[in-house]
């Protein structure tokens, strides 16, 4: 949606009082569209709108008006992974999650742009990557076009809803955007993986933690990359591992050889252990 698009005029505080006045001459076989908000965003109240002129104008609510509000972001190979609710046998999928609100009940529009193919699902209040198919309300592929999801559902304002942005093949990582469209805004969060819903077992520890012994974890916790100080650990590897290490939680941490203590640098769910050190070299982890 472009917002200019057919704008004639507009105003602020013409009318005194911080109201606003529009002046045009009105031609009898042209429909014109007034759009009234307000100077300060999220503000609410009643509101009149008085016209003058040699004739009366007819004021019509016109509910075809959509309101656009739009997200930014990024899957990384530092994503949280889970499954596609519809092939739960495969978990390598990155994703995001993000928290939708309305305050106006009605139909909207959620459409993703981005140049990677990407896949969306609509839930319920929470999602819980553990249990990817909780909740779910609807998924899309490819409704929008160009390899791009769709969604489309009737949102009340009394409820959170959690958009998943993920991709339809896995390993994938890219930008996207979502543009939602609708009779109100919609307010997007992004949730970070440390709120979701809790995993069991040991979650996280802050600082680096020595002498940890790993037959303290609990059964979920399993071996998935190990190897020794000579390996040199260029993108190419580093990329492979986390394909490898592909779960929820992660620890990361070193040992002497045949040691079952742990000096612990990192350890929690996916999104709070890894992150990307872009050009720095002096990240923690």
């Amino acid at each position: 949606m472009n917002p200019i698009q057919n704008l004639l005029l507009y105003d602020d505080d013409s009318a005194g009082n911080q109201q606003f006045e529009l002046t045009y001459f009105l031609q009898p076989l042209a429909n014109y569209v007034v759009v009234m908000s307000t100077y300060v965003q999220y503000q609410t109240g009643t509101f009149s709108l008085i016209a003058t002129g040699p004739a009366v104008i007819n004021f019509t609510p016109n509910s075809t008006v959509l309101i656009q509000s739009n997200y930014t972001s990024g899957l990384t190979t530092y994503s949280p992974t889970t499954s596609h609710p519809d092939m739960c046998s495969n978990s390598n999928f990155y994703y995001e999650a993000i928290k939708i609100n309305v305050f106006v009940a009605g139909t909207y529009t959620i459409a993703c742009s981005s140049s990677i193919d990407t896949y969306g699902f609509l839930f319920n209040n929470t999602f819980d990557p553990t249990h990817p198919t909780e909740n779910l309300l609807l998924s899309d592929d490819d409704g929008a076009g160009n390899q791009q999801f769709k969604l489309v559902y009737f949102l009340q304002p009394s409820i959170n809803y959690t958009v998943i942005a993920t991709t339809y093949y896995p390993f994938i990582s890219g930008n996207f955007s979502l543009i939602a469209t609708g009779p109100g805004v919609v307010y997007f969060t992004r949730i970070s993986s440390s709120n979701m819903t809790a995993v069991s077992g040991n979650l996280s520890f802050y600082g680096v933690q020595l002498d940890f012994d790993t037959q303290s974890l609990s059964n979920d916790w399993s071996l998935c990359y190990n190897d020794t100080y000579n390996v040199i650990l260029n993108d190419s590897v580093l990329i492979s591992i986390l394909g490898i290490c592909n779960k929820q939680k992660l620890m990361l941490g070193c040992r002497p050889v045949g040691s079952s203590l742990l000096s612990v640098a990192a350890m929690g769910l996916r999104g709070d252990v890894l992150y990307s050190c872009g050009e720095s070299t002096s990240c923690t982890h």
